[in-house]
């Protein structure tokens, strides 16, 4: 195996590989039913979209940056959220095959809100 292959295996096991598993678990988790305890706190739901995207936003984001760290970190930031906002689309459209779960564009929206806000501030320190 040469250098540079040996260097791509390392990058995608390292890197890409807890991309592929925490997409995983956020499948698993959105195969699930859907209904939250009631709490008093309206839209709950929405702040645990950001959390678990914003680390879904982070992966990413480190996964980038390590393949190739001379590309441009704004560049980074972009194909974050394009990664993030599609991969919760793919979850919405799952969403909506599984019983009790509906489809909410607010979802997407958060999605997309956490992952940015993670990369810009993974951006912003580099």
């Amino acid at each position: 195996m040469s250098r540079y292959t040996g260097k791509r295996v390392k990058n995608l096991i390292c890197y890409w590989l807890p991309v592929l598993i925490y997409m995983a678990l956020i499948f698993y988790l959105s195969s699930g039913p859907g209904k939250l305890p009631d709490y008093k706190i309206p839209h709950l739901d929405k702040l645990g979209h950001i959390v678990l995207y914003g680390i879904l936003g982070l992966l990413v984001f480190r996964a980038f940056r390590a393949g190739n760290p001379s590309r441009p970190a704004q560049r980074a930031v972009i194909f974050t959220l394009v990664v993030c906002v599609l991969y919760g689309l793919s979850d919405e459209l799952h969403q909506s095959f599984v019983p009790q779960r509906q489809v909410e564009l607010l979802d997407i929206v958060c999605d997309g809100l956490g992952a940015l806000l993670v990369s810009w501030i993974f951006f912003i320190r580099i």
